[in-house]
């Protein structure tokens, strides 16, 4: 067993189209995606292995939050994907990200269904029922901002403090991504 940690960008394409039958599988066909463009050239995919099969996968998004007019830089937590479950591999995924954003003193940020609630809490993440509500995705090229619907979340409060800067108001915070 083994962690890999990897840039978008040096993704295979054997490794994107094996994350695509998952991602459709798990999520729909909207979610497949072309990852290299997708996702910024310094996005982190996690990879774990089980000899040299993939077992789970997720992937770190660097993404600029806009709350209240100061910029932070965090990493949208996403695409988490455990392809053999009940042996362990979702756990070790989600470890090794808190690991890689415990080092990197980063704010991590994510949103789930709600029934995931309960696990990402026992790997050690908060979670907020309806935090989705508090976001907006903006296209940072053209300020366009996206509605979403609301969806619970998930996240590792970095050094910033952003979470907690959220939490202390109802505060709106605009999240500078490309959008599928």
């Amino acid at each position: 067993m083994k962690i890999e940690i990897r840039n978008v960008s040096s993704l295979s394409k054997p490794e994107i189209e094996l994350m695509n039958v998952w991602m459709k599988k798990e999520f729909g066909q909207r979610y497949v995606r072309k990852f290299k463009e997708y996702y910024p050239g310094d996005a982190k995919c996690f990879f774990v292995m089980d000899k040299k099969d993939i077992v789970a996968f997720g992937i770190l998004n660097p993404v600029v939050a806009d709350c209240l007019g100061k910029k932070y830089n965090i990493f949208g937590m996403g695409d988490i994907i455990t392809i053999r479950r009940g042996e362990g591999y979702g756990r070790i995924l989600l470890v090794a990200m808190i690991k890689y954003l415990k080092k990197t003193g980063r704010t991590g940020l994510g949103f789930c269904a709600r029934k995931n609630l309960p696990f990402y809490e026992k790997v050690g993440l908060g979670t907020k029922r309806d935090l989705m509500g508090r976001f907006r995705y903006r296209n940072p090229k053209t300020g366009r901002l996206t509605p979403r619907k609301n969806g619970d979340g998930i996240f590792y409060n970095g050094k910033d403090g952003l979470i907690d800067k959220i939490f202390e108001g109802k505060l709106r915070v605009y999240l500078d991504v490309k959008l599928w």
